[in-house]
């Protein structure tokens, strides 16, 4: 499981979140975490107290979710948390995991780059191009492009404000990184998947995509 969240603006409760993954018929090898943003993360304990799943996180993830175990009477000590870093790599049967650098507006934001035999696969949590730093740009640009030069068959993130101010600056280059993926492997079917709240968002990101190409 990568990023076990809720909306913000979703009511839903914790058995209702359990019941979703007990439909599933899965056994969960782990709960990884790019960041503890709440949509990103505030079901994750949850998950792991039901299913005895590890929880991969940073260290400042562990503290933060400490918070919410208090809040939801959960024993903290009950849960096996991995600890994870930038250049770690984890082997969970056939796929190897990556932890990349990913910057975000929240400090220790990661990503996840999978190998699962000749299957390339990415999931880069938020879509962000900016952060707290001044070369976060910069480095995720460089991210994006290290990533491209090997065909990916899934790339997952969740991008907002493609072109509006909000409560960051416009991401277009979101796109334009996007498009130089899909262009790196002609003739290749990719799927890019993103959470959106609005249908006109991912209309705009599949228009900005086309511009681009064409």
């Amino acid at each position: 499981i990568v990023d076990c969240g809720i909306h913000p603006n979703e009511d839903i409760t914790k058995s209702e979140i359990v019941d979703i993954y007990r439909g599933l018929h899965r056994v969960f090898d782990g709960i990884f975490l790019t960041h503890t943003h709440v949509d990103h993360a505030r079901a994750a304990l949850w998950v792991a107290e039901h299913f005895g799943t590890p929880v991969y996180t940073t260290a400042s993830g562990k503290r933060f979710l400490a918070n919410w175990a208090r809040m939801d009477c959960i024993n903290l000590d009950a849960i096996k948390f991995v600890i994870i870093k930038e250049g770690d790599k984890i082997q969970l049967g056939n796929a190897t995991i990556e932890v990349i650098q990913w910057e975000h507006s929240t400090p220790g934001a990661l990503g996840f780059d999978i190998k699962i035999g000749e299957k390339h696969l990415a999931h880069l949590g938020d879509g962000k191009l900016t952060g707290l730093f001044a070369q976060s740009y910069e480095r995720n640009i460089a991210t994006m492009e290290r990533i491209a030069k090997c065909p990916l068959l899934l790339l997952t993130m969740d991008t907002l404000g493609i072109q509006k101010q909000g409560i960051a600056p416009p991401e277009f280059p979101v796109i334009e990184n996007i498009a130089k993926i899909v262009l790196a492997g002609p003739g290749k079917r990719h799927f890019i998947f993103m959470f959106s709240s609005n249908i006109d968002r991912i209309q705009g990101v599949v228009a900005e995509i086309l511009d681009y190409i064409n």
